[in-house]
């Protein structure tokens, strides 16, 4: 049974906190040496040196190494050590010199005492530790008779790579002599383990975006072992990947955005204010004024650019005269560059109903979606049998294409590929191209189909 813990921290050393391995002691336990019922005198085991009153010359003393039987329960299998004690400054051990110590480690030394009965009596023994012969420690007073074992404890720190230990039993006062046990020596490194708090860190490819646009965020962070990604007003909100995330952000404004570094010693935040803008895309509308286009827009915009079938014009104005059939592109151009296009199909009217054609090609440019049986579809006419490449591409106002037939015989009856039947009122613009068997140049056509009910 373990009678007390004594713990003494001593400050004959300096305290650093550096972490290191353990270091234990040669034969800590006294078990593998003696032979059972006998004692062996003068006999301290390998790697150990006599300890005796000539202080740190460390001449061999009257150290024996007994059985089990006394005391008779042994700390450690079936031999202990034990040290005769003549008074209270004169007295018998073994010591050790241990290297492979790391300078400013906290270690810990623990090991087993009892009385032995050796010479017994009242005389009160105690066990006395040293370190490069300074006494620094000693346990509590056992009697010289005591069997019952007792564990003691004490930590210091090392001040260079190897240090003198060693074990010496003294009485308590001069009034005789005595002995004491002592058996499973211990050494341990119990440095505490140097905290590592980690460090938060990203980067992202972009921070200002249009609306519908994504930014990359990379984890840059230091010695994390998990992250905690958050993204106001992005999609995903949220993420705990420890590589890249894809944010996309749906809506114009200002963002934050917070990374939380984590392991086992603690966290750290990096939180961004305003780490991402995201800017709208202008807004606007074509109205007709008389035979002028009319630009109306919500003014976020910072200049305005006109196109006619793909082709730059020399306009910068919000009204313009269509001067030709043809598909005019409207550019409102965004200080961000977020840029909105709008488009309109401008016709200048035919003297007839449709285009009349060389060769034999007609195209209508009305079709009235009411029903009657009666131009209700638009179709290219002319000698088919003579067209060996033919395409046919309705657009609505925003260039968008709304039918495509590679067939010549099947027509357009209003319907749209988004999935509505039949599309509003208003002008659509047509491209249509078409090669003869005798020709090798495509021909192209352009037009305008104006949907009436």
């Amino acid at each position: 049974m373990i009678k007390g813990l004594n713990v003494v921290l001593t400050s004959l050393f300096v305290l650093l906190s550096v972490s290191a391995g353990a270091q234990e002691f040669n034969n800590f336990s006294f078990e593998v040496w003696g032979v059972d019922g006998v004692c062996e005198v003068n006999t301290p085991p390998d790697g150990w040196m006599g300890y005796s009153t000539a202080g740190d010359e460390f001449e061999e003393g009257n150290f024996s190494i007994c059985a089990s039987t006394i005391p008779f329960n042994a700390a450690d299998g079936n031999s202990y050590g034990r040290a005769y004690a003549e008074n209270a400054t004169t007295g018998e051990g073994v010591v050790q010199e241990l290297s492979g110590l790391i300078p400013g480690n906290i270690y810990q030394l623990s090991f087993q005492f009892a009385g032995s009965n050796l010479y017994p009596g009242i005389n009160s023994i105690e066990w006395h530790v040293f370190i490069d012969d300074v006494d620094i420690d000693q346990t509590v007073a056992v009697s010289s008779d005591e069997a019952t074992w007792a564990l003691h404890v004490l930590q210091f720190a090392a001040s260079s790579p190897s240090h003198f230990i060693g074990f010496r039993a003294f009485t308590v006062d001069d009034s005789g002599s005595g002995s004491a046990a002592i058996d499973h020596i211990i050494l341990e490194d119990v440095t505490p383990e140097e905290e590592v708090l980690p460090i938060a860190s990203f980067t992202q490819n972009d921070d200002l975006i249009c609306v519908e646009d994504c930014i990359v965020f990379e984890n840059t962070s230091a010695f994390e072992s998990s992250v905690a990604w958050a993204f106001e007003g992005g999609s995903p909100a949220s993420s705990t990947s420890l590589d890249g995330v894809t944010v996309c952000y749906a809506t114009p404004g200002a963002y934050m955005v917070s990374l939380t570094a984590t392991n086992e010693d603690g966290s750290d935040a990096l939180i961004i204010q305003n780490a991402v803008t995201v800017n709208p895309f202008p807004e606007g509308a074509i109205t007709v004024s008389g035979e002028s286009l009319v630009l109306d827009t919500d003014g976020s915009e910072g200049s305005v650019s006109w196109q006619l079938d793909g082709l730059v014009l020399n306009e910068t104005g919000y009204s313009l005269t269509p001067f030709e059939t043809g598909l005019y592109e409207i550019t409102l151009v965004s200080p961000f560059l977020c840029n909105t296009s709008i488009f309109y199909s401008a016709v200048i009217p035919d003297a007839d109903e449709g285009t009349r054609l060389d060769d034999g090609v007609w195209i209508p440019n009305a079709i009235t979606l009411d029903g009657d049986g009666l131009n209700d579809a638009w179709m290219v006419y002319g000698n088919r049998g003579n067209w060996v490449e033919f395409r046919a591409t309705v657009y609505n106002r925003w260039g968008e294409a709304i039918f495509i037939s590679n067939d010549p015989e099947i027509p357009w009856i209003g319907n749209d590929s988004s999935g509505n039947h039949f599309v509003p009122n208003g002008l659509y613009l047509y491209e249509v191209t078409l090669r003869l068997t005798e020709e090798i140049e495509v021909r192209l056509y352009h037009g305008h189909i104006n949907v009436l009910r």
